[in-house]
């Protein structure tokens, strides 16, 4: 079994909605983890949702199964660290370097 796996919001629609082959995916990892900046967006599609109590019952179920994290600076701030990092060691074909587009 592998380790864990943070989840974004169209992936937790697909679980919410059953989706098979997102499940049988997420079954080969210890844990899933849900950020909290995705409950947000989950819990506003059930509001406006027409089947607002079935859907937060879905969503209460979700986190219980899942680990949540909190997002800070610090975590914010990993993300765009991560990205650039990967633009630098892809090879840049154009004129334009990575490393000077973002500099």
């Amino acid at each position: 079994m592998l380790g864990k796996i943070c989840i974004d919001t169209n992936i937790a629609i697909d679980i919410l909605n059953g989706n098979a082959k997102i499940l049988k995916f997420l079954d080969t990892y210890e844990s899933i983890i849900l950020p909290i900046t995705v409950i947000g967006e989950l819990r506003f599609g059930a509001y406006r949702s027409a089947k607002k109590s079935a859907d937060l019952v879905k969503i209460d179920a979700l986190e219980m199964r899942c680990e949540i994290i909190e997002i800070g600076s610090s975590v914010a701030d990993q993300k765009p660290k991560n990205r650039l990092q990967r633009l630098r060691t892809i090879p840049c074909r154009n004129s334009i370097s990575p490393r000077n587009f973002f500099a």
